[in-house]
């Protein structure tokens, strides 16, 4: 699904070609703009497959990043990658630098601006992907003074949110407060120090004011409805938003017979605000059997309080999709927002029923009662209550063969996501020659 929606209207596309226009026929010149070149994370990992996608279909695709990898994925695909050969923030030695060109990497605005002489405003796409973590608002800014159009892809909270979760990171909790407010500004929430919190509010004053994120901006894709609520009344006031889902790399199975399976799993980072220790109480508290699939710094915690569990660090992608095989129901149990949460459709697409937070974004990707259950984010009695549920001879079958059959009815395929990306270029470059 695509939704375009703007303040003054908003309406769904259910289809390419929805909007009174078809997929492109001729070939578009986009460049795509994310501090990593190798995948990093879900934004990289978004933003390099549809790069190789893009370019396969006949596109033609520039990469510019930041920091080397070693994947030779974009080059063999024939994408033109241009990279600074810098550090990102957190890993330069040079903390001195770190700091300054966390707030303006001039390099990165010099360079973008010589890659952008050789490209017609009126025929481009800049699709920005991420920027806090080395490239800094500069590129935008660039872009913006000449003249082209971005597409902003929001990953994350980071267009308004100074710490990009809208979360207390020292009392483990959704912030609401007003980002930038007074109140913000002395509260310290950042999971590293106060004095990093102050760089961050420096670097968001920085972003808004000369970085021209995101005033400067007119288009952004959502990754779902619950974040695209959320960071609608930070966005200009005519900005228009895009509902593309994030595509899911999953290859189409049998459904998994879940009848004799009793795990509860987690899949993510083992770190205090996406839930692991709260899953490992309810886990202890109705002596079920688990694996916690990541890795973080709370591994040994999760290990005193669960002590039957298994923590089996990460796994390449398809030894993620056999554990998914020996699962009961995943537990999403994140006291983030998040914006979406892959691993989620995931377990999904192997006919896993899911357990998540009605306070996160995840929510969108389950019915609730149908193919998994809600329960109040951050509450351990709840978690237990529908973790027991769920134990309940005949409801996971229930439910996994229902979260199987939705979402194979429509799956996020890269090649759906992809043509979604190439109506919403054309939309925007069609916009631009009336």
């Amino acid at each position: 699904m695509i939704c375009q929606d703007t303040y003054q209207l908003t309406y769904i596309v259910t289809s390419i070609g929805s909007l009174g226009m078809q997929v492109p026929s001729e070939h578009i010149n986009i460049i795509i703009v994310n501090d990593f070149q190798d995948v990093n994370g879900g934004a990289g990992k978004v933003a390099v497959a549809e790069t190789v996608s893009l370019a396969k279909k006949g596109h033609s695709v520039t990469y510019f990043c930041a920091v080397d990898g070693t994947s030779r994925e974009l080059v063999d695909a024939g994408v033109n990658v241009v990279s600074l050969h810098q550090s990102d923030i957190l890993n330069d030695l040079n903390r001195f630098r770190a700091v300054s060109q966390g707030l303006w990497n001039w390099e990165a605005a010099r360079e973008f601006e010589k890659l952008l002489e050789a490209y017609d405003r009126n025929r481009t796409i800049i699709h920005l992907h991420s920027w806090t973590k080395a490239l800094s608002s500069s590129v935008v800014k660039m872009a913006v003074e000449k003249g082209f159009q971005v597409l902003c892809t929001m990953h994350d909270y980071f267009l308004a949110c100074p710490n990009g979760g809208f979360f207390d990171y020292n009392r483990s909790r959704i912030c609401t407060v007003k980002p930038l407010s007074a109140r913000c500004l002395v509260t310290d929430c950042d999971n590293r120090s106060y004095l990093q919190k102050c760089w961050r509010i420096a670097r968001q004053l920085v972003q808004n004011h000369f970085g021209m994120v995101p005033k400067g901006m007119h288009h952004f894709i959502a990754v779902s409805n619950f974040s695209r609520e959320i960071l609608k009344p930070y966005l200009p006031d005519k900005a228009i938003l895009y509902l593309i889902d994030n595509p899911v790399d999953v290859d189409k199975a049998p459904p998994t017979n879940i009848s004799e399976n009793n795990l509860f799993i987690f899949v993510g980072r083992l770190t205090r605000e996406k839930g692991c220790l709260l899953f490992a109480e309810a886990v202890r508290r109705i002596a079920a059997k688990s694996y916690f699939i990541g890795e973080g710094e709370l591994r040994e915690p999760i290990l005193q309080v669960a002590q039957d569990s298994s923590v089996t660090g990460w796994l390449q992608h398809d030894k993620l999709m056999e554990a998914m095989q020996t699962a009961r129901a995943l537990v999403f149990p994140s006291l983030l927002y998040e914006t979406q949460g892959l691993v989620v459709r995931e377990a999904m697409a192997c006919g896993i029923p899911v357990i998540v937070p009605d306070s996160s974004a995840a929510r969108d990707m389950v019915i609730d009662g149908v193919t998994g259950f809600w329960f109040k984010g951050g509450d351990l009695s709840d978690l237990v209550k529908v973790m027991q549920m769920m134990s309940v001879q005949g409801v996971a079958e229930r439910m996994g063969k229902a979260a199987y059959d939705i979402y194979w009815s429509s799956p996020f395929t890269i090649e759906r996501h992809v043509g979604q990306l190439e109506l919403c270029y054309s939309s925007i470059l069609s916009a631009m020659q009336k």
